[in-house]
């Protein structure tokens, strides 16, 4: 998915979605391919060897919050 992909199902600006795409590929929880013409991003496989903690932190918030998260 692209960062506009990410904007448009979410209803974020592209621009709150670029911050939290990047913060996520640092954290090693999604996977960045840089294609032209935009970046596209997916959910890392190895997302939990790369930060179990980070993922346990979401996995909490979307049992706490459900289909509202």
């Amino acid at each position: 998915m692209t960062n506009k992909d990410i904007s448009t199902r979410s209803d974020v600006k592209e621009r709150t979605v670029r911050m939290h795409t990047l913060r996520f590929v640092k954290l090693g929880m999604i996977d960045l391919a840089e294609v032209f013409p935009a970046h596209r991003f997916k959910w890392s496989p190895k997302a939990d060897r790369r930060n179990k903690g980070y993922e346990l932190r979401l996995l909490n918030a979307v049992a706490a919050f459900g289909d509202s998260v």
